[in-house]
């Protein structure tokens, strides 16, 4: 039987170690071990999930603290939660992400679009 790593660093080491182990014939047991490992290093470990809260707790304190009569603009909203927030907690592309959330919570209903502003539903 062939030993099994704990943890992969890269894709492409796993690429490797899979068609080396593939060549040595692995045992069946060997092989659901193997693809049992596998999975355990894709899956959403602690560490992977986000510092920051949800997206719509950050937006709805932005939008409350911003008062803004007509709504807040998109850039009013990122400036407000990058303050807030510590910026090593939020991902680089914090500001494309926010704007996908930010329509996507419109679509849902959860948000209201004016021109270009953002405000929460009556």
């Amino acid at each position: 039987t062939c030993a099994l790593p704990i943890s992969f660093p890269s894709l492409a080491e796993i690429s490797l170690h899979i068609s080396l182990s593939l060549s040595l014939s692995l045992s069946s047991h060997s092989l659901s071990l193997f693809i049992h490992q596998f999975f355990l290093h894709f899956q959403r470990s602690e560490a992977m999930a986000p510092s920051h809260p949800p997206y719509i707790d950050m937006i709805t304190e932005a939008l409350v603290a911003l008062n803004e009569r007509t709504g807040s603009s998109h850039y009013a909203i990122a400036k407000h939660i990058e303050e807030r927030q510590k910026v090593r907690d939020l991902p680089p592309n914090f500001r494309r992400l926010l704007f996908v959330q930010l329509k996507k919570f419109v679509a849902s209903g959860k948000l209201v679009k004016v021109k270009n502003s953002f405000k929460l539903p009556p």
